[in-house]
């Protein structure tokens, strides 16, 4: 029996270098070039899924637009791991809430267009306040 494994972010060229600031800080001084030498190509990175026997992985993007410039995994990547591994991607979208309608608007499309099936939010990593009321409205969306 295999496992699915609820929360990954791969380390891919194309996830870290949307990912590098945050990752950055949260390595404790990691730096973004130093974390690019040790990205996996996907296809290492399913391999080792079946080196664990792990039949699926939800893959979760992170969009941080607001707290650390123009950082943002797209979930247009994560759209095309899951299309490319349809049985072995779960893939979830990411908005920067404080983007307020635009943020409602790309949870959409990552839904409809995208095909992806749940929501990455990270206050701490997005830098907005889960408690303020301007952000019910994103938060009633992803309930829909």
């Amino acid at each position: 029996m295999g496992y699915i494994s609820v929360h990954l972010h791969p380390p891919t060229i194309e996830f870290l270098e949307g990912f590098s600031t945050s990752l950055s800080r949260m390595a404790g001084g990691l730096t973004a070039e130093q974390a690019r030498h040790r990205t996996v190509p996907i296809e290492e990175f399913i391999a080792d899924m079946d080196a664990h026997d792990i039949d699926q992985s939800v893959i979760l993007p992170v969009d941080s637009r607001t707290r650390f410039r123009d950082e943002v995994v797209p979930n247009e990547w994560v759209s095309s791991l899951v299309k490319r591994y349809p049985d072995r991607i779960i893939g979830f979208c990411s908005v920067d809430p404080s983007m307020g309608e635009e943020a409602i608007r790309g949870l959409e499309h990552a839904v409809t267009e995208l095909g992806l099936v749940g929501l990455k939010l990270d206050a701490t990593k997005q830098g907005w306040d889960p408690t303020d009321r301007k952000h019910y409205p994103l938060f009633e969306r992803a309930q829909e």
